[in-house]
C-alpha cells in the first residue's frame, strides 16, 4: 500500500507540474499576442504621426490642412477601433482556453483525489 501511496502521489506532482507548463506556455503565448497587437497599433499611430508631419509641409493653406489632417485623423481612428476588436476578440479566445485548462485540471485533481480514497479505503 505504501508503495501504492508514493505512486499516487508521484502521478498528482506529474500532473501537477504538467498543468503548472501548460499554463506558463498559455501565458506566455497570451502576452506575445497581446504586445505584438499592442505594437502593429503602435506602428500604425506612429505611422499616421509622419503622414501628419508631411502634410504640415505639403499643404499650401490651413483649409487643405486640415482636409488632408481629417483623413489621416480617421484612418488613425480606424486602426485604434480595429485593435481594440482584434484585441477584445484575442482576449475572449485567451480567456476560453483559460477555462478549459482550469476544468482539465480540476477534471485530473478529482481523479486523482478518487484514487487516493479508493486506496485508503481498501487498506
Amino acid at each position: 500500500m505504501q508503495q501504492q501511496f508514493f505512486q499516487l502521489v508521484n502521478e498528482f506532482n506529474q500532473s501537477a507540474i504538467e498543468s503548472a507548463k501548460r499554463f506558463g506556455e498559455f501565458n506566455q503565448r497570451t502576452i506575445e499576442a497581446v504586445l505584438n497587437k499592442q505594437s502593429e497599433v503602435a506602428q500604425a499611430c506612429y505611422a499616421n504621426g509622419q503622414k501628419n508631419v508631411s502634410l504640415l509641409s505639403q499643404a499650401k493653406d490651413p483649409k487643405t490642412l486640415m482636409v488632408l489632417q481629417s483623413e489621416v485623423v480617421r484612418e488613425c481612428g480606424q486602426t485604434l477601433v480595429n485593435g481594440f476588436h482584434e484585441s477584445t476578440a484575442m482576449m475572449d479566445q485567451a480567456r476560453n482556453e483559460w477555462i478549459g485548462l482550469i476544468e482539465e485540471s480540476a477534471i485530473n485533481t478529482s481523479e486523482n483525489f478518487k484514487k487516493v480514497t479508493n486506496l485508503t479505503a481498501n487498506s
